[in-house]
């Protein structure tokens, strides 16, 4: 499968938008809904559960054991096998997709790790360039937030979206260069927001939210327009000694230092997605400003921080 497969003609399940990918999908997903014009490039369809007893088999595209959970990306000639132990199997042969759920997995968690790592690994597989980053528009122009887990991205875009913005996608951020700008590509509509105070007044702000299978609260926010441009990338930390959240605009070789923290899928063991990824890198720190933000271990107000970074999108900024 590529995110360039064509052909698939599917009836009746919605249609999504996913990381450059029109997927229809039998099993409800987080996402942006797609127009019905235009071919399918991927269809996913719910099979019956099955337990994951042996090995998966074939050439390893990618793989991830952080010691409990995790997942593996497998080549097996006619086919590729992607397997989110405890979740799911995913059957690819050519644009279709067939989901097989474990039978303890819960279906609400099924639908996160298909938006999520299945088909940003298969987006990805297929050519496109995925930063690990949140994104959010204003006014046709979108802010990405980048860095590795625990970063703040999905904090830092929920505090956008309480203020006004609109989601592009949360964690993971697809990028394309194919126009006079680069350009995000929709993804998942749900910021899933850790538990804190913050996260708790970002998810009463917004409204529309609740408890996701893996425990953390889900709001659903009011989702941006089709492949915004990119106007500029911040990479966030919390810094003990600062008193005041400040943003500094990074020159060329920090700005890629920096960005080295954002691959969304780790444990590549193809080289294709590894020379995308390297490739898109550069490219984002030589065409868009990249920024670091410093924030304080206890944070001034919410305006405060939203402020500072909208300034990103200024030109003097």
């Amino acid at each position: 499968m590529t995110a360039r497969a064509r052909g698939v003609d599917g009836e009746g399940a919605p249609l999504y938008d996913l990381y450059g990918l029109r997927v229809r999908s039998e099993a409800p997903l987080p996402a942006a809904p797609a127009s019905a014009d235009g071919p399918i490039d991927l269809e996913l369809r719910l099979a019956e559960p099955c337990e994951q007893r042996s090995p998966a088999a074939g050439r390893v595209l990618a793989e991830f054991d952080p010691g409990g959970g995790g997942y593996v990306l497998t080549d097996e000639g006619s086919s590729r096998l992607f397997r989110v132990w405890g979740v799911c199997d995913v059957v690819v042969h050519g644009a279709v997709a067939t989901v097989h759920p474990h039978p303890r997995a819960p279906r609400d968690l099924v639908a996160i790790v298909l938006a999520g790592p299945v088909l940003g690994g298969l987006a990805a597989l297929g050519g496109e360039f995925l930063l690990h980053a949140s994104a959010v528009e204003r006014d046709g122009v979108a802010l990405a937030i980048a860095g590795g887990t625990g970063a703040g991205k999905t904090t830092l875009a929920g505090l956008l979206v309480a203020r006004g913005g609109r989601l592009v996608t949360d964690d993971v951020l697809g990028v394309r260069f194919d126009g006079a700008a680069p350009r995000g590509l929709l993804g998942t509509r749900t910021l899933r927001l850790r538990e804190g105070a913050w996260n708790e007044w970002i998810a009463t702000e917004i409204g529309r939210f609740e408890t996701t299978a893996d425990q953390r609260i889900g709001v659903r926010a009011p989702h941006a327009s089709a492949r915004p441009v990119l106007g500029a990338v911040v990479v966030p930390s919390v810094t003990d000694s600062a008193t005041r959240p400040s943003l500094r605009r990074l020159a060329h070789a920090e700005a890629l230092r920096r960005l080295l923290g954002s691959m969304h899928v780790i444990g590549w063991r193809d080289e294709r997605p590894i020379r995308t990824w390297f490739a898109g890198i550069a490219r984002v720190a030589r065409e868009l400003p990249v920024y670091a933000a410093e924030l304080p271990a206890t944070p001034p107000s919410a305006d405060a921080i939203v402020e500072l970074l909208w300034s990103a999108l200024l030109p003097s900024a």
